[in-house]
This record gives C-alpha cells, structure tokens and sequence, in this order.
C-alpha cells in the first residue's frame, strides 16, 4: 500500500500488443508535461475541497448544463503539496491491480495480473484481437492503448460487449488523456461517434462535457463543424426519446432525455431543436405542467441561448416574481445564457446590485465565463470591479466564481490571469485559486496541441447514427 499512500498522483497503463501478449507499463499521469505539478498531491479539482456547510445556497443541478462541468470535474489537479517522503524520486513506481478483457479465438476473457515494474508482458493462448485495460471499470488508473489496439477496439465494433461503467472509464480516458497530449482529439472524437447509441446518462454527460469544453477551446469558425457533429451524434437519440415519455420510463431515461435535448439545442446549435423549444416555451407560458419536468431546464437554456432582448425581460421578470426558488434561479441563471452584448453587460452589471442576491450572483458570474460570447466581457469585468465583488459576495464563493477562469483558453488570458491574482490574491481560496490557473494551462495548451485539427475541422460522418441497439439497453432496465 506505501506506493499508493506516500506519493502523488496515481498511475498512467499503457498497453501494446507484441505477439501473442501484450506489454504493460506504468508512469504517472500529468496533464501539463514540464513536470510543474508532478510533486504535487492529486486532488479532486472541483470545488470539493470547500467544506460543503460553507458554501452558501449552492446551484441547483438542474440549472448547470451538462456542457459546462462534467467535463471539468474530470481534470484532477496536481497542486503542490508540502508533503516529503522519500518515495517520488525517479520513475513513480506503484503496485497496480490491472483488470484485463480481451478477445483471444473468438471468445472474451478477463485477468487480473499484479503490474509492479516499469513494464511487464502478458502473455494469452493466442494473439488477442483487442484488449481493454479496465475490466468492470474496478482499477484506480488510467489506460492508453496504442493505435493499433485503439483501432481494433473501434473497427471491431466490440461496445455492445462493454458495460456502462467500462464505456464510462473508456470515454473519461479518452478525454484526460486528450487533454494531457496522449491521445490526439480526432482519435477521441472517433471514439466518441461510436456511441450514438448510448443509452446511460453517466456516459452521455461524459460526451456532452468533452464537446463543451471543445467548443470552448475552438475558436470562432471552427465551432461550426464541432456543432454539426454534435448534431450528427445527437440527432438520432433525440428522435427516439422523444419531447416527452410515450409511456413508462425509468427516471433515468427521463434526466437523459432532458440533457440531450439541451445539449442538442444549445452545443449542437440545432434550428429545429430551437424552434420546437420556442413552441414548448410557449406552451409553458400558458400551462407550466404541460412540459416534461426534466425537458424543462434544458427548454429554458435553449430559449435564452437563442433568444433577443424581448424575452430577456420575461425571463428577469419570471425570476423576480417566481413562485418557487427553484423556478427563480431557473429563469436567473439563464439569463448568463443569453448572447447579445448589451444583455451580457447588462447581466453582469446587475450582479453588483440588490437585483440579485449576494448567494446568487457570484454562481451567475461564474455561469457566463461558460458562455463563450461572453466570457471574455466577463473577465474584464471582474478585473475591473474586483474591490466591489470581494467586499459584496461572501468570502467562500469568490474561489467559487473564479473557477470560471478555465474557460479562458488563449495563451495571453492565462498570462493576464497569472498576473492579476498575483496582486489580487484570494487567502480563503488560494489552492483553489491555483487548481483554476492549472486547469486554464492545461486548456490552452490542449488549444495549442490541437490548433491544426480544429483549423480543419474535419470530424467523423459516418459513425454517429449507429442504431440503440449498438450499445447494451442497461439505462433503461
């Protein structure tokens, strides 16, 4: 146990094929490669360190959008620790439980072999046609494969034969190691046209949360092909699911139906989608129970994505005379949604005033740093009015709001960040302060890695509209 107790981090598989084996080898996992974080303890990077009972009124889940989190809540940051022991110098070495599926003669087996040195050899009855390195998903590791293997996993079509939670960890890999310059971004969006089919939420937001972040590290034009193949993948499901329950469902495929809508109206930029949802929201207006319940925060997220200045002001008079808080911050937190210049500023000013809340509006700043047409004013205008927002938000939500810098992905905004909590420091949140400025280094230099794919644009086609039947129907059971 001393490898996984006295030293950070935790590991990286990598598997190749070599004849009738595979080799398997170990090495820390890092996001950045110079080596900044490797002595650092590897924490969760989403705000957990905060004690919960002191995190005023927190936002609902259903008013964050499944492009916005989930995606982060995967980057664990690797912050300094004063921790010393003697274990960490050299190669990080750990005693790894490596869980094992492959096809070896046309049958699946599983292993189980004890990884403890730099590199080992497996070897199978025959030549495996694929291996995957997390069976069941029960290892706490990540894995790579190399690109033939990669290749065979997809070219194989073997998903229908991977559990939920081993098309969790597949897909969470796929994204970390994207980010880390593993894996290349057009090999994880191969990966991720094989799952038009999907039917578990936890995947889909999984998905969902990688294309967020894309288009928020794609720039301008480039987001136009990223939205269609959002479209492409996204298109058939919603089809199927529908705007509402045909019948019994579980709660699962409801919340999933919901999220997939949203995303399809807001990340996809699909007109068809938005339009349906003008007409919900219209039916809404006149009877609110007539709508799916959970259709309807991804509804209103759509609305305020694709709507002017006329419903900016149903939706702050929605939020000021609503009949529930949950209705209230429903129709608040969408207005961060909106996209016109004029009603960013205007939201943003109104977070300094008693129009919002003081529990609300650091949430609400936070909430439009996600927007990509309005993180940028969103920067400024908290460098600009830092000495009121620090002085008006309780002291724990400002690392809170902050977390919204991440979304900043251009080199000369992770500089001007450095800068400004360098004599702007944050005492009550400094290691969070430090996880947001790593997250923002990893963003940019996943935009620099990756600037010629997203120049090009060019995503997979074809294999998005794979039928429901491609994946197993667990979600639904």
């Amino acid at each position: 146990m001393d490898s996984w107790i006295y030293q950070p981090g935790y590991p990286l598989v990598s598997v190749r094929r070599e004849g009738s084996g595979v080799i398997l080898s170990q090495e820390r996992f890092l996001y950045l490669p110079d080596g900044a974080a490797a002595t650092g303890q590897t924490v969760p990077a989403n705000g957990s360190e905060l004690p919960r009972h002191e995190i005023p009124e927190p936002v609902p889940a259903d008013v964050i959008p499944p492009w916005e989190g989930a995606a982060e809540e995967e980057v664990e940051s690797t912050v300094g620790s004063s921790m010393k022991t003697g274990v960490g110098h050299g190669p990080a070495l750990w005693k790894i439980p490596v869980f094992l599926k492959c096809e070896c003669g046309g049958k699946t087996e599983t292993r189980v072999v004890l990884l403890d040195k730099q590199e080992a050899r497996v070897d199978f009855s025959a030549r495996p046609a694929w291996v995957y390195a997390n069976a069941s998903g029960h290892g706490y590791y990540r894995t790579h494969s190399d690109p033939e293997l990669f290749s065979e996993l997809l070219h194989r079509d073997v998903l229908h034969d991977f559990t939920a939670v081993e098309r969790l960890c597949m897909v969470s890999d796929a994204w970390a190691l994207t980010l880390a310059g593993h894996l290349s971004m057009a090999d994880t969006m191969q990966l991720f046209s094989h799952f038009g089919g999907e039917t578990d939420p936890n995947v889909w937001r999984l998905i969902i949360g990688a294309c967020g972040a894309m288009d928020r590290i794609a720039f301008g034009e480039e987001r136009a092909p990223l939205h269609a193949f959002v479209r492409r993948l996204l298109q058939p499901q919603v089809a199927r699911l529908g705007w509402a329950a045909a019948g019994a469902e579980s709660e699962l495929v409801s919340q999933l139906r919901g999220e997939l809508i949203a995303s399809l109206g807001v990340l996809g930029d699909d007109p068809q989608v938005q339009a349906k949802a003008l007409e919900q929201f219209a039916i809404y207006r006149k009877t609110p129970g007539a709508i799916d319940r959970n259709v309807l925060p991804g509804l209103i997220s759509i609305v305020a994505h694709c709507a002017g200045a006329e419903l900016y002001e149903e939706f702050l008079g929605t939020a000021r005379k609503a009949a529930t808080p949950q209705e209230e911050q429903r129709f608040l937190f969408a207005l961060g949604n909106f996209r016109r210049p004029e009603l960013i500023r205007r939201t943003l000013e109104m977070t300094l005033t008693p129009d919002i809340r003081t529990q609300n509006a650091p949430y609400l700043i936070r909430s439009m740093f996600f927007n990509v047409a309005a993180r940028e004013v969103t920067w400024e205008f908290l460098k600009q009015h830092w000495d009121q927002v620090v002085e008006r938000f309780p002291d724990n939500s400002i690392p809170r709001l902050c977390e919204g810098i991440q979304a900043l992905v251009t080199a000369e905004d992770a500089a001007d960040v450095k800068r400004f909590f360098a004599t702007h420091p944050v005492p009550q949140g400094e290691r969070a302060i430090q996880q947001h400025i790593e997250k923002l280094a990893i963003a940019v230099a996943c935009r620099k890695r990756e600037s010629a794919f997203l120049a090009r644009g060019i995503y997979p086609g074809d294999g998005c509209r794979r039928p429901g039947s491609s994946i197993r129907q667990e979600s639904q059971s």
